[in-house]
């Protein structure tokens, strides 16, 4: 209750811009702040460590990883009272039954699923209508990234620039309304929704040698056992990989899988990549690494 009454006599509206003008306002400001961020983290890796192993203080910044870390704390208190009520054991609710349907809230044992994506620079937006490439750095470019996906990234700020560096398209419906109507799709014709391929250029012109298509002596893989597996999880794991490649596989057949998961997501992402040369298996855990994850192309 004291907590409450001390927040509403915090500087809202005119007040607090008035008092930004003060330099010891502002280092009292971040000063509190900074020491609310870690007492928050502390208290969040003391009662939901899974969900915060490796983070810092200021991770929080990203409100999903907070709202997620009450969910599941509030969901182990109400498993625990339900415990209570029911005189059952931890290792009971683990326990799956033969008779049970398996839970779609949560990755087995009843135990909540943290969700990965909240870790990433920039979240998924599930209100979009259009599909918008990600890519900001093209690799092995025949052509540059067409206009259309530039101005796309730039107004859904994928790209810096912004809004305001985007020509608006002339309409008679002005304001707000006509920005709604435009994330909605409405008014435009199916083809002027799609944005062309990052790579439309260049998949329009490749070619193959006939070698390719000759046939050839099969050759037997190695086995598990003689062929190293590396995991790649850090921007630096992710770049020796590809260098290393790039070194000994020119010209070579490489292997490529990769896993989509939907999860507790709309539009479900890539969660794993899996790269075989006839050297060594290369597992890529993506979730720490999206932004880096162009340098495969």
């Amino acid at each position: 209750v004291d907590l409450v009454r001390a927040s509403r006599r915090l500087p809202q509206g005119e007040e607090h811009a008035i008092r930004r003008g003060s330099r010891d306002f502002l280092a009292a400001s971040k000063d509190l702040g900074q020491r609310s961020l870690s007492t928050a983290h502390r208290a969040l890796k003391f009662l939901d460590a899974s969900a915060h192993y490796g983070t810092k203080p200021e991770d929080l910044g990203n409100f999903n990883l907070l709202v997620d870390s009450i969910d599941n704390i509030l969901e182990r208190v109400d498993s625990s009272l339900k415990m209570a009520s029911t005189g059952t054991s931890r290792e009971d609710e683990e326990e799956p039954s033969a008779t049970s349907a398996p839970s779609t809230g949560a990755l087995g044992g009843g135990r909540p699923a943290v969700k990965p994506q909240v870790r990433w620079r920039q979240l998924v937006d599930n209100h979009r209508k259009e599909f918008i490439p990600r890519l900001v750095v093209k690799h092995n470019q025949r052509a540059p990234l067409n206009p259309a996906i530039l101005a796309a990234q730039k107004k859904v700020g994928l790209r810096k620039g912004g809004p305001s560096d985007v020509p608006a398209a002339p309409g008679p419906v002005p304001g707000a309304l006509a920005s709604h109507l435009e994330a909605m799709g409405v008014g435009k014709r199916p083809q002027d929704l799609a944005l062309p391929h990052p790579y439309e250029e260049e998949l329009a012109q490749v070619s193959w040698p006939d070698a390719f298509f000759q046939p050839a002596k099969a050759q037997k893989f190695g086995r598990m056992e003689d062929t190293p597996l590396v995991i790649v999880r850090t921007e630096r794991e992710l770049r020796q990989m590809v260098q290393e490649i790039q070194a000994t596989c020119i010209g070579k057949e490489i292997a490529i899988d990769v896993e989509h998961h939907d999860f507790r997501s709309y539009r479900g992402f890539v969660c794993l990549v899996q790269v075989s040369t006839r050297q060594k298996d290369f597992l890529i855990d993506p979730f720490d690494i999206f932004e880096q994850m162009h340098m495969l192309n």
